[in-house]
């Protein structure tokens, strides 16, 4: 495991879009399941994604993400942050932000997508897993 603090969630079906697939640095991302979801949270006005902007692009590249990775956020990148329950997916901005600022987790593989209401992080394994979430603890920052 790339970094000590990390825990995976459990294999949560709402979560599918981000969870393992076979073979090297591949990520399976269902864009019908994430579409769904992404009116559902417009309609109960728990946030919103568009296409991203060009300085997240650049930085999406310049973090050598997974294609599959950046081409989805290409299209879908969170403009406000998005709530599910009392956690939260950040936006693009915060993305970049919380990346830059503990660059330790992103050279570990960990992509900084979120919080959790307790105050840890949500992170992506972008290299390890594939695309499976988990959680950063905040008491060993």
């Amino acid at each position: 495991m790339p970094y000590p603090n990390y825990q995976r969630t459990p294999n949560l079906e709402s979560l599918d879009a981000l969870h393992e697939c076979s073979g090297g640095n591949l990520m399976r991302i269902d864009e019908h399941l994430l579409e769904a979801l992404i009116v559902d949270l417009d309609l109960e006005d728990r946030g919103f994604v568009a296409p991203a902007g060009q300085e997240f692009m650049c930085w999406l590249r310049a973090a050598n993400l997974p294609s599959q990775l950046i081409r989805f956020l290409s299209h879908y990148s969170p403009k406000e942050e998005l709530w599910a329950g009392a956690s939260s997916l950040f936006t693009e901005g915060h993305i970049m932000k919380f990346n830059d600022d503990f660059p330790s987790e992103l050279e570990s593989g960990l992509l900084i997508v979120g919080s959790a209401p307790n105050g840890d992080w949500i992170a992506v394994d972008v290299l390890e897993g594939q695309g499976e979430t988990g959680y950063i603890s905040h008491e060993h920052d």
